[in-house]
């Protein structure tokens, strides 16, 4: 009797660890899938807000040349604006804000 009792135990410890292996294999597929979606969610309104900033810019700066195109001091606008993070042909001088200036007292 105690030798039955001794193998169910162990039969039951082994349903036990299976179980919980069962249970953790797919609580973590459920996990990666979770994340998987949610990088594509928020690559997709990633995606959606920068086309819709880019088109709202569009649109204002289109009026904002049709409100200096009207005026009577109008004056173009400058095609060749470029923002200081863009490529250019050229080379830019900038003050590197690493090299500290230092007066000097005659």
């Amino acid at each position: 009797m105690q030798a039955e009792l001794a193998s169910l135990r162990a039969e039951m410890e082994a349903q036990k660890q299976l179980v919980l292996d069962a249970t953790g294999e797919a609580l973590g597929q459920i996990s990666n899938k979770t994340c998987d979606l949610a990088e594509r969610q928020i690559n997709n309104l990633q995606r959606e807000l920068t086309t819709t900033i880019a088109r709202h810019y569009g649109e204002l700066a289109g009026r904002i040349d049709a409100v200096l195109a009207t005026s009577p001091d109008a004056r173009p606008r400058s095609k060749d604006f470029k923002f200081s993070n863009e490529r250019d042909d050229g080379v830019i001088d900038m003050p590197s804000p690493l090299i500290r200036k230092t007066t000097t007292m005659n």
